[in-house]
């Protein structure tokens, strides 16, 4: 079993900030595309009023965002099987198969590990933040999936 525990670093946290923020507006999109077409048939065949409800649904997407931005990843455990993450807050807890990650990519000083279709901000792991286990038990649990990340060149 390995695990990390710890407050993360900030360049570990402007990481999250961002895929959160693309989450937020991935749904936002989504959901206006599905439910707008809907309101806007029903409001011009009833009333106007019900225009409203693009707004309450916009409302509700700012809130939502706002509200699942509190917390970042406080302890993640690695087992053969499974990975659990638990969260800085109380209602942050996560535990998925070993089989539902697709990628692992070492990030230089922690390891961002990719789902099948799922956005889930809860598995980032801080390399420093390791307190039980190695580094080399974790990249041989993932041995086939480990992939080190090379950023990308600068166009001139």
């Amino acid at each position: 079993m390995v695990k990390f525990e710890g407050q993360l670093n900030e360049e570990c946290k402007k990481f999250l900030k961002r895929q959160k923020f693309f989450a937020a507006v991935v749904s936002i999109a989504f959901s206006f595309t599905v439910t707008a077409p809907i309101i806007i048939v029903f409001a011009l065949a009833v009333t106007k009023w019900i225009f409203l409800c693009l707004i309450l649904l916009l409302a509700f997407h700012i809130y939502q965002y706002y509200y699942d931005r509190i917390g970042y990843p406080v302890s993640i455990s690695v087992s053969e099987d499974y990975i659990k993450a638990v969260g800085s807050t109380k209602k942050q807890e996560c535990c998925t198969s070993i089989e539902h990650i697709v990628q692992v990519v070492d990030m230089g000083s922690w390891y961002r590990l990719i789902f099948d279709f799922k956005i889930n901000n809860l598995f980032i792991c801080q390399k420093d933040l390791l307190v039980e286990g190695t580094l080399e038990e974790f990249e041989e649990i993932f041995k086939d999936k480990l992939v080190v990340y090379e950023p990308k060149k600068k166009q001139k």
